[in-house]
């Protein structure tokens, strides 16, 4: 392993002193095959003269890097405030950020089809089309794609553990980083002295369940129609909803976007997959859902110009490339077939139909990895001693509460915090971070509450005049 100096700017413009490290562990452990691949992370070193167990940081996504996240200054300030600990590691999980190869890293031709938001048919064609492209190329490459899934990766931190010289180590994740730490304390549970999960994704939780969107939706409709400065101009948010999509199943509508990749005006066709897609992503973002019933209200009376910048950054998000590894690692581990039944059901009745899941059809995981799927034992019911702390929000569909609910019936020595009015990332907030602090040093949590402001909703004119100077 290889340590250097290394300066994490965060976007804020402020350099702050740390370390790169490089460590290369083995592609497929379980084949012939000697191919390396490295990992890399970043060490923010402990401010106390002697520190514990070090924590090392799991983000989301799949294929968000850490390194990435402590560039955020409200992370940052989370992962400065944990050096009063220990040592903090934040790793570029495998296929991610500055690890090599980066899967992320896909050629795109920049050719995203006009008509890739008429129907989900199309959607998920585009996005079959597109995973097929990026796993082809890093496969022509010699790169087993197929190793890009969660055992792997859990097999990596143990590594790394062992690399930092560590007798054990503590773990901090957020969603797809919670996935990642249990599948670590599976395996590797020996070597976790404590663990902190926020935003719960238990084995094969991928994807929000129509159900859950649709409960969310009502969820935000009440506190909406309660808001005092737009209760009354937003008196029925589902009702809206409904509208607006039976409008767009009968009525398509044509917008023009600004194409990145090419820097010129492009149409496109958009259908009512778009709008189910946007507001199932906006549902779980505190501040994205403040924006949520201009975008509806607009819709209602035909203006289209909050939906024209909401799908101008879909599309481009999508037509500069796949996330690869988020494929990967969620198409390797699919959701069980019970659940997926379960699923299904729900979304014959749901407004959203099964749009929360639409990455994980069965196109779009074919085109990723063929037929590759990790053993029953990967969904196997976890017991564990590891004194550990599960952080939820109220407001949370990716993630909602009960997820680590189920996950935490195998955990005896585990408290379960839920954040009243906490969305998806619970973690900025100051209140939650001095307790994953408290935590990390010890203290007993158990029964602490963190209540978090209620959001807040932008009036159509407001929201309007955003997209404006914007």
């Amino acid at each position: 392993m290889a340590l250097t100096p290394y300066a994490l700017v965060t976007y804020d413009g402020q350099s702050h002193p740390a370390e790169l490290g490089r460590l290369s562990v083995a592609e497929n452990r379980h084949s012939k095959s000697v191919r390396l691949i490295q990992i890399t992370f970043v060490r923010l070193k402990s401010s106390v003269s002697r520190p514990a167990a070090p924590i090392v940081f799991l983000s989301g996504g799949p294929g968000v890097p850490a390194s990435g996240m402590a560039r955020v200054p409200v992370y940052y300030e989370l992962f400065d405030k944990l050096r009063q600990v220990a040592d903090v590691i934040l790793l570029d999980q495998r296929g991610t950020g500055l690890s090599s190869p980066n899967l992320d890293a896909c050629p795109t031709d920049g050719k995203f089809p006009h008509d890739v938001f008429a129907s989900q048919q199309a959607f998920v064609h585009a996005l079959a089309h597109a995973t097929g492209n990026c796993s082809w190329y890093w496969r022509s490459k010699g790169v087993d794609v197929a190793s890009y899934n969660t055992e792997e990766n859990a097999d990596d931190v143990e590594e790394l553990r062992q690399a930092l010289g560590a007798a054990k180590i503590r773990l901090l994740g957020h969603s797809y980083g919670t996935e990642l730490a249990l599948a670590l304390i599976r395996s590797h549970g020996e070597s976790v002295q404590q663990a902190v999960l926020a935003g719960v994704e238990g084995p094969g939780d991928h994807g929000t369940s129509p159900s859950i969107l649709d409960l969310q939706l009502k969820k935000i409709a009440r506190l909406a129609a309660g808001d005092p400065n737009t209760g009354k101009e937003f008196p029925d948010l589902l009702a809206l909803f409904q509208q607006d999509v039976e409008q767009l199943n009968r009525h398509p509508v044509t917008v023009t976007i600004t194409k990145v990749a090419a820097k010129a005006p492009i149409d496109l066709v958009v259908g009512s997959v778009a709008l189910k897609f946007i507001v199932a992503e906006m549902l779980s973002n505190g501040q994205a859902v403040s924006r949520l019933p201009a975008l509806l209200e607009s819709l209602s009376f035909g203006d289209l110009s909050l939906l024209q910048k909401q799908v101008e950054g879909l599309y481009n998000d999508f037509d500069s490339g796949i996330t690869l590894m988020g494929r990967t690692v969620n198409c390797s581990a699919p959701t069980p077939r019970d659940r997926l039944l379960e699923t299904e059901d729900e979304a014959r009745a749901s407004l959203f139909g099964d749009i929360g899941r639409i990455d994980m059809k069965p196109e779009i995981c074919k085109e990723a990895l063929g037929n590759f799927k990790l053993g029953q034992e990967y969904f196997a019911p976890l017991y564990s001693p590891v004194p550990t702390l599960f952080l939820s929000g109220t407001l949370d569909a990716n993630t909602p509460p009960m997820r680590a609910e189920r996950i935490r019936w195998g955990f005896p020595r585990s408290s379960h915090i839920v954040v009243e009015n906490g969305f998806h990332e619970t973690l900025p907030a100051a209140d939650v971070q001095a307790l994953v602090l408290d935590f990390f040093n010890g203290r007993d949590v158990t029964g602490r509450s963190v209540t978090l402001e209620s959001p807040h909703f932008l009036p159509l004119a407001d929201a309007k005049r955003n997209v404006v100077r914007q």
